[in-house]
């Protein structure tokens, strides 16, 4: 087990450090883009003095940057802490697009993307090796103002509905095909706007910015407890089948006896007490087993009927 140089979690204490600098709550942000970044921008390194190697994982926007470092920082120092050399870094993204880019570029050795991004990381030589958490919770949400409520689908014609961005899976792409299955025409029939988050598509339904926001269980809930005056004013009004959730994912040129290990440390995580409160952190119960076909064979149904009834895969 690696001696870590403070008693706080080194992800966190570097990124407190960052943050009492620029005053900004912006998470590690991906290094080697090509284009220049708008605002601060962090690359992730390993402290000072720390030796063995080093490895990204990088997560998708589930939440806004300072809440994913509360969240996902615990899981990159339960798992570091247990290597035998080196550790892991936890790496934010500004939205889905940056993060998909990062995928592309083969830039993180870890993944946590949605279903839909695992499936394009497939081609990008990433291998699955849990499911975070049960299928079950993997469905979106329709959240109103109460005092907003649309009797039906059929109302939502010409309104404007706020999605965090158009290849989140459960939030956005669920949601457009349970609006298709009812009769409607997703592109034609109403407006989506894409607001960056899953957090800001539910603030834009409370102010009155759209007829609704549209997000996922795991947020919603999170933004009960974070948000409870917001919260009390908002509804669910239909909530979609669910899907598989989301992937933990390897980049395939990782030592195999890495792997193993990663992957044995997600499964044993709610065998151990240290474990399950990370668990509990996360809000879920535990990681499942999963590969590459489990993801191809949920996805390919629905891809097909997304394509059917929606339009062109984003």
């Amino acid at each position: 087990m690696n001696a870590r140089p403070s008693s706080l979690p080194w992800t966190r204490r570097r990124f407190l450090g960052v943050l009492a600098a620029a005053k900004l709550g912006v998470l590690l942000s991906a290094c080697g883009r090509d284009e220049p970044a708008v605002g601060p921008q962090y690359e992730p390194a390993p402290p000072e003095g720390a030796g063995g190697a080093w490895y990204r994982l990088a997560v998708h926007p589930l939440h806004n940057p300072t809440k994913l470092l509360q969240t996902y920082g615990e899981l990159a120092d339960y798992l570091g802490a247990r290597l035998e050399d080196g550790g892991i870094l936890l790496e934010g993204s500004n939205d889905y697009a940056h993060f998909e880019d990062k995928v592309a570029r083969r830039a993180p050795h870890f993944l946590l993307p949605n279903p839909y991004q695992a499936l394009r990381a497939l081609d990008h030589g990433y291998r699955v090796i849990a499911e975070v958490g049960d299928s079950a919770d993997f469905r979106g949400v329709f959240v109103a103002r109460r005092e907003r409520v649309p009797a039906t689908p059929a109302a939502l014609r010409g309104q404007v509905l706020c999605y965090p961005a158009p290849t989140a899976l459960a939030a956005t792409m669920l949601p457009q095909l349970w609006l298709a299955r009812q009769g409607l025409d997703v592109r034609r029939d109403t407006e989506s706007v894409y607001v960056g988050s899953q957090e800001s598509a539910m603030l834009s339904a409370h102010r009155g910015e759209c007829a609704m926001g549209v997000t996922w269980v795991s947020p919603w809930r999170a933004f009960q407890r974070t948000h409870p005056a917001e919260a009390a004013e908002l509804v669910v009004v239909w909530e979609t089948d669910p899907l598989i959730n989301n992937a933990v994912m390897v980049r395939d040129d990782l030592p195999p006896a890495l792997i193993v290990r990663v992957r044995t440390l997600l499964l044993d995580m709610a065998t151990e007490e240290a474990g399950r409160a990370l668990l509990g952190h996360l809000g879920i119960a535990r990681f499942n087993p999963a590969d590459d076909a489990r993801y191809r064979d949920a996805m390919q149904a629905f891809l097909a009927d997304y394509v059917a009834r929606v339009g062109d895969l984003p």
